[in-house]
């Protein structure tokens, strides 16, 4: 668990270095057992805002989200994301007006992105008021679902090695009237915060969420004592193809098909082997061709090569060597010992080559894509493109304002690269 600080968040994906800060006014929660079955069950958040009195940390919200990737399509340049939030807090018990209206219910504001919110509501925790051993507080509970719908521009060049950053931009905590409504009355002082990442697709593996903080109130900026809070956040979500499914029913198909198109080097260089010979290699060669045109609804439409692309056209050139080679060693015929032995020989490197290189993707491959620091830069360059505007939209500055200066409330820390383990198939 984590809580807001200055400081980027501790649930990083596991390549690069985090800065793990608990806020000193909340002691306690890093003394919670972290081997726990269920940490976050029923009891815990009434059991936390209960130990300290409850006096610093009215109307102070704890928040619990669950992100579920449930559609990527790179060929449309869309995504979408199910998040389901659990919320608590305590505040004064109001005389004469305890209604929920009063209060309103949870929601989030996404500038970036469409946010359709199919359930939000609280409820009064009576185990929860009752422990805390006052009438003076009440303790809620909540939880609301969103469904987020974007567009980003994905980067399938290493494909089907490739990580993903969907940057969700600001995401804002507010307090609304009713699920529906479009206008917000309140922000929310949310004090602490934990992520959780998975994925409803089995072709995607979720890594953890990045989250920034932006614009932290400290307690020393306010006239009560109590632990920092934040309502705006920059939420990273970091996903990966996994690849284990393109490598046996793509790589490994068209290893064979090569290996078996190139088998007539096996075969005498001689005029009555020639027929068979050119034969074999234009079927492997028709083969190569036509499997890569059935299988082109796998494979992502992007008008550069991918590294799927750049391993089958290989893999055509190989056969096609191959075959004019042939016609070649025809003319020389001259010296057919000698031929026939390179050709042989030839043969053995090019099934050396080729079963080398397969195990190449198929075990350390995955363990060397790029750098998530590398794919977040990349994403960011996408996404925050500079635009020369007329000097009207900037009263007094005869330029925009530069990138850097834009973007310093996006990364309060500087980030660098760790080694990174080998990723699990």
């Amino acid at each position: 668990s984590v809580c807001v600080s200055k400081h980027r968040m501790h649930a990083t994906p596991r390549s690069l270095q985090h800065v793990p800060l608990l806020d000193p006014c909340l002691p306690y929660l890093a003394e919670m057992p972290e081997k726990r079955k269920k940490p976050y069950s029923d009891d815990f958040f009434s059991a936390i805002w209960g130990e300290q009195g409850g006096v610093n940390f009215l109307d102070r919200v704890a928040c619990y989200a669950t992100i579920r990737v449930t559609s990527i399509n790179p060929k449309h340049g869309t995504f979408q994301l199910r998040m389901q939030c659990q919320w608590a807090f305590r505040t004064q018990n109001p005389v004469g007006d305890t209604d929920i209206g009063f209060r309103g219910v949870p929601g989030i504001r996404m500038p970036g992105l469409n946010v359709k919110t199919e359930e939000s509501r609280i409820w009064k925790d009576l185990s929860g008021t009752e422990r805390h051993g006052t009438s003076n507080t009440i303790f809620w509970r909540g939880t609301s679902i969103f469904l987020m719908d974007g567009f980003k521009k994905f980067n399938v060049k290493d494909f089907p090695f490739d990580r993903q950053v969907v940057n969700l931009e600001r995401l804002d905590f507010v307090w609304r009237g009713a699920k529906d409504d479009d206008n917000y009355f309140n922000t929310m002082k949310v004090c602490w915060l934990k992520v959780d990442t998975c994925s409803m697709l089995a072709e995607w593996h979720a890594e953890p969420t990045l989250l920034t903080p932006l614009q932290v109130t400290l307690p020393e900026e306010e006239e009560e004592r109590g632990p920092s809070h934040c309502a705006k956040f920059r939420f990273e979500v970091c996903i990966e193809r996994q690849h284990s499914f393109y490598v046996r029913q793509i790589f490994f198909v068209t290893y064979m098909i090569t290996l078996a198109s190139c088998s007539p080097l096996a075969m005498p260089p001689t005029e009555d082997h020639m027929g068979d010979r050119l034969s074999v290699y234009g079927g492997g060669l028709l083969t190569l061709v036509a499997f890569k045109y059935g299988i082109m609804d796998h494979l992502p439409s992007v008008p550069y090569s991918t590294f799927t692309d750049e391993f089958l056209i290989n893999q055509i050139f190989t056969v096609t060597g191959c075959t004019f080679e042939s016609l070649f060693v025809f003319r020389w015929n001259q010296f057919e010992y000698t031929v026939d032995w390179i050709e042989n020989l030839l043969l053995v490197f090019i099934a050396i080559t080729w079963s080398v290189y397969l195990v190449y993707v198929y075990y350390f491959k995955p363990s060397r894509r790029v750098p998530w620091d590398i794919v977040r830069e990349k994403g960011d360059d996408d996404m925050f493109q500079e635009h020369q505007l007329p000097s009207f939209f900037s009263p007094g500055q005869s330029d925009i304002t530069p990138r850097s200066s834009r973007r310093a409330d996006f990364f309060p820390i500087k980030i660098s690269a760790a080694k990174s383990p080998s990723t699990p198939s």
